[in-house]
């Protein structure tokens, strides 16, 4: 095993500097204390390393190891691991090790550290998509890191499907709800919502995700008679195309993709007015956004069988080198993305997006914001240290996954900044929110509350699930952090305005057990006590809106709530 991790060590090139004397960011080697971070299906066996498991692996293990650099003496560090899943909740995790290692030249034994969950049959089976993991290092974060549980493909695709939404995500889709109904002039309708598989339209990925959709629709819902897969293409826009049943039925008993494309229909569905875009709107926008006289590409598939989509994303892993820098506006790190795809290969073109956050993160930049991984799935930037002495979160982003490490500027220190404040920031934005700032609420006096809140820009503009997720992954992140807290507001900019939502632990924890066994009057019952409580504060003024009713009413599309 130490030669093992000492060869993945060095090949990717992990030997970021941790708690080692600060040196010149031009300095190579730099001294001090190197770790890496990785997700095995065997505690014993670093062979087995993979960012995408299934449901029938018996467990997924977190290493952190590290060595020490430059002959700097062994020195012995205090390891803390956490699994969340995909809904943001801890999820309980046991060591395989006593999560402690000591950093020396060879990698032995007591270099790593190890936690894991089991997985086959167990409730973290159920608890399908992309799982986080944050690693500490003597109690301050280190990285947050990610892998994608789907269901074991084999069975999702043999045999009849009952359950669209798990078959979907058992495919490697992100998949919002699924659910049957009538159209209000007449006929009945199935339909699904996922995040687009792809940027581009006629690609191979988005054309196996409509078919694998069509698929599971046509089998649970077989009254249906239109089709419907609505693809997100940002928190804006939504693709949906329809297709009647009897189109499907001709093209998956044995007809030809090119002529199953010619019935489609689409429209562009605008979330923030919770309309459809006109016809000349739609095509104006697929042309801006996918090219004119796109050639529909075939699924990977054939008629009649199921088939696993590829090159879906699987995990995004941030390493950053060194990741200490001083507060002088000028020193630089490497900052290395890699991203692999479902069958945990390194995925290429693929699209990385970066962002900064946390307390040090004004005055620092990152170059370029927006790239591409090569054909070896790797992608780089260069960070630039600001002045203000804390810690900056790098996020990467690829489609909805996504990859942070933490960067620390001069001493570390921010006197003024709350540590637990800064993880729920680092957490959050790793799920693709704008996050302002998090902690305790003050009253009139600036005298601290039992009230805890997060800021956050406002994920949806309609009342739908997405911005139910928001809610409750702010809610729960809150609750996990500051566990004594008595009030929990999850607080959204909308425009010149404040919406806080607010809950308590205890009201919060009874909805989602709720939420788990399918009583929806007592969830319903919750979201109605949430909407009651709702205020609105025009933030340019600071005063309340008072007819919260009417406000939501004329400015978001459903005021019914989720």
């Amino acid at each position: 095993m130490c030669r093992r991790l000492w060869a993945l060590m060095l090949a990717a090139a992990l030997l970021t500097s941790l708690f080692g004397p600060l040196a010149p960011a031009s300095a190579a080697p730099q001294a001090g204390y190197g770790a890496g971070t990785m997700f095995t299906t065997d505690p014993e066996d670093p062979d087995s390393e993979a960012t995408s498991f299934i449901t029938t692996d018996k467990m997924v293990v977190a290493w952190l190891y590290c060595r020490s650099t430059e002959g700097s003496p062994a020195q012995g560090f205090e390891i803390e691991i956490e699994f969340y899943t995909p809904g943001g909740k801890e999820y309980t995790s046991e060591w395989y090790d006593d999560g402690k290692v000591t950093c020396s030249e060879q990698i032995t034994e007591d270099s790593v550290a190890r936690k894991y969950i089991e997985i086959a049959g167990t409730a973290a089976a159920k608890e399908l998509g992309q799982w986080s993991v944050k690693f500490y290092v003597n109690g301050k974060l280190f990285k947050i890191e990610s892998f994608t549980l789907a269901g074991d493909k084999q069975q999702a695709t043999a045999g009849a499907v009952t359950d669209v939404k798990a078959y979907l995500e058992a495919q490697g889709y992100k998949v919002y709800f699924a659910e049957e109904g009538e159209f209000s002039s007449g006929g009945t309708y199935a339909y699904a919502r996922m995040d687009m598989a792809s940027n581009d339209l006629y690609s191979s990925e988005v054309s196996n995700q409509i078919y694998h959709a069509f698929y599971a629709l046509r089998s649970v819902y077989p009254k249906a008679e239109t089709l419907a897969c609505g693809l997100m293409f940002s928190l804006k826009y939504e693709v949906v195309f329809f297709a009647e049943a009897s189109d499907w039925d001709a093209f998956y008993g044995g007809g030809s993709w090119d002529n199953f494309v010619k019935t489609l229909q689409y429209g562009i569905w605008d979330r923030e007015t919770n309309k459809p875009l006109s016809g000349a709107e739609a095509k104006n926008f697929v042309t801006k956004n996918f090219g004119t006289g796109g050639q529909w590409t075939p699924p990977n598939v054939t008629p009649g069988k199921g088939n696993p989509s590829t090159g879906m994303v699987s995990s995004v892993k941030v390493n950053i080198f060194p990741d200490k820098l001083p507060a002088d506006g000028q020193s630089t790190a490497d900052v290395t993305v890699m991203v692999y795809d479902k069958d945990n290969q390194p995925l290429g073109n693929a699209e990385v997006e970066f962002t900064l956050s946390g307390g040090a993160a004004t005055g620092c930049r990152i170059r370029p914001t927006i790239t591409a991984t090569d054909s070896n799935g790797e992608a780089k930037a260069i960070f630039t240290a600001g002045t203000t002495n804390g810690t900056v979160n790098v996020t990467a982003r690829v489609k909805s996954a996504t990859g942070l490490a933490v960067v620390t500027i001069g001493t570390g220190e921010d006197k003024t900044a709350d540590p637990k404040a800064q993880e729920i920031i680092a957490f959050l934005t790793k799920y693709g929110y704008k996050v302002h700032g998090a902690g305790y609420l003050t009253d009139q006096q600036g005298n601290k509350t039992n009230a805890v809140a997060v800021v956050m820009d406002m994920a949806s503009t309609a009342f739908d699930d997405v911005l139910g997720q928001q809610l409750v992954l702010g809610w729960l992140v809150l609750y996990q952090t500051y566990p004594d807290a008595q009030a929990l507001f999850v607080i959204l900019y909308y425009d010149r305005y404040a919406l806080f939502f607010g809950t308590t632990p205890a009201d919060l924890a009874v909805a989602i057990q709720a939420g788990e066994v399918g009583n929806q009057q007592i969830v319903q019952a919750f979201w109605t006590k949430v909407f009651t409580n709702l205020i609105i504060v025009d933030r340019t003024t600071g005063e309340r809106v008072t007819d919260t009713r009417g406000f939501i009413q004329k400015n978001f599309a459903r005021g019914g709530g989720f």
